[in-house]
Order: C-alpha cells, then sequence, then structure tokens
C-alpha cells in the first residue's frame, strides 16, 4: 500500500470517528459548544478548545467530549475558525497536558473590519 493511500484511509477513519462521536453527543451540548466557538471568534484572534469548554453553560454536559472535534471542524467547514499548526498544552484536568491544537479566529477580523 502506497503512502497516499495509507494517508487517505486514515483521513476517512478520522472523519468516521468524529462522525461517531457526534452523533452520540447531547444535542443541546453540540449547540452550546458551537455558539461558544462561535462567540470566541469575535473577541479572541487565537483561541484553543479550552477556551470552548470554559464558555460551555454549566447546565449542559455530554458524555461523549471527544464530540468537540466535530464542533470544530463543523465551525471550519462553516468559515468561522482556521486551524493553525501551533499547539499549547491543555489545561484541563481530564487532559492531562496533552497538547490541544490553536485555531484562528476568521471572524475576528471580519468585526474589527467593520
Amino acid at each position: 500500500m502506497d503512502m497516499h493511500r495509507i494517508i487517505d484511509t486514515a483521513q476517512l477513519d478520522k472523519a468516521a470517528a468524529i462522525a461517531a462521536a457526534s452523533a452520540k453527543a447531547d444535542r443541546a451540548w453540540l449547540r452550546e459548544a458551537m455558539a461558544a466557538v462561535r462567540y470566541l471568534a469575535t473577541v479572541h484572534g487565537e483561541f484553543t478548545t479550552d477556551n470552548v469548554w470554559a464558555c460551555l453553560p454549566n447546565d449542559v454536559s455530554t458524555h461523549e467530549p471527544r464530540a468537540m472535534g466535530a464542533v470544530m471542524r463543523a465551525a471550519m467547514k462553516e468559515g468561522v475558525i482556521a486551524p493553525l499548526d501551533r499547539y499549547e498544552m491543555s489545561t484541563r484536568p481530564a487532559c492531562h497536558c496533552r497538547p490541544v491544537r490553536v485555531w484562528k479566529s476568521l471572524r475576528r477580523q471580519q468585526w474589527q473590519s467593520n
């Protein structure tokens, strides 16, 4: 199997896993998480999922936290954010200091130019 086919297969597997996590997530949580990403994109030039988690109301939760990947992917497709090639260590205890991607706001530029 050539390298391109391996990468294509891995990307398809990743997309399937993100879709499965999203399907299992609480719908109210998904809505609130997307609203948090949109809000953060208007007030910050860059942020991580740690910031999104911090913005979520205490009364919404999901048993499928991996669905945050689906939220970020949806926001990217919507043109709200873009991934940067930078990572920061997560401050969330559940993440055990793992690296999390830094995202760039595409909305903040539009908001500031008006």
